[in-house]
């Protein structure tokens, strides 16, 4: 019998991410698992797309509550490319440091980033 959910150790492991990271987001509200009756947390396929979605939303940094506007689908057309915009996202590919950040999707890229600005 195949599993079709994974447990949260499997998606660190996966998403090259913590357990820190996963709690941050289902406590925001973001990121939703099932919890089941062991008090396991079992993600999906659509669980695992969010969460891809969250780190690039991460990458081009937007804040939780823009990502909760994307994710309701709240946002104009206007307002999506002044976030755009106001991010560090780059079409062309040479922001050499956003791509880094989303193979990775690690705290610390973020900060040494930060720290280069």
């Amino acid at each position: 019998m195949t599993r079709n959910k994974l447990i949260k150790s499997e998606v660190i492991q996966l998403f090259n991410t913590t357990i820190e990271t996963l709690r941050h987001y289902e406590q925001k509200g973001v990121l939703k698992p099932e919890i089941g009756d062991n008090n396991y947390r079992y993600y999906d396929f659509e669980d695992l797309k969010k969460l891809r979605q969250i780190f690039l939303f991460r990458d081009l940094e937007l804040s939780l509550e823009e990502m909760k506007q994307l994710d309701e689908r709240q946002v104009k057309k206007a307002d999506y490319i002044d976030m755009l915009k106001k991010s560090s996202y780059n079409p062309s590919g040479k922001n050499t440091a956003t791509t880094e950040c989303s193979r990775k999707h690690q705290t610390a890229c973020r900060t040494s980033r930060k720290r280069r600005k």
